[in-house]
């Protein structure tokens, strides 16, 4: 920089934004921005689960009924290393 006076008054004001920075104000700064975050929702784990099944025998004697249920989990809640089996 070709012009000193320039150059010491960017120096001095640089240095007395520095000062302004302190370990301790960034950390509570830091602190009080966690603090403002939003509670996480929480997770529901009480699953209830409702199954209305009609069954009709079309046949002209009676005929057993046989129902097979079966569980899974969203693909959202499989891990990734299950996909790639």
């Amino acid at each position: 920089m070709d012009d000193p006076p320039l150059r010491e008054r960017l120096a001095q004001s640089g240095l007395a934004t520095a000062r302004r920075f302190t370990w301790k104000r960034s950390a509570e700064t830091f602190i009080a921005f966690l603090r403002a975050l939003p509670e996480p929702a929480p997770r529901d784990t009480g699953l209830m689960v409702s199954l209305a099944v009609t069954a009709t025998n079309v046949s002209a004697s009676p005929a057993p009924a046989r129902l097979e249920l079966r569980f899974e989990p969203p693909d959202s809640c499989i891990s990734s290393d299950e996909h790639t089996r």
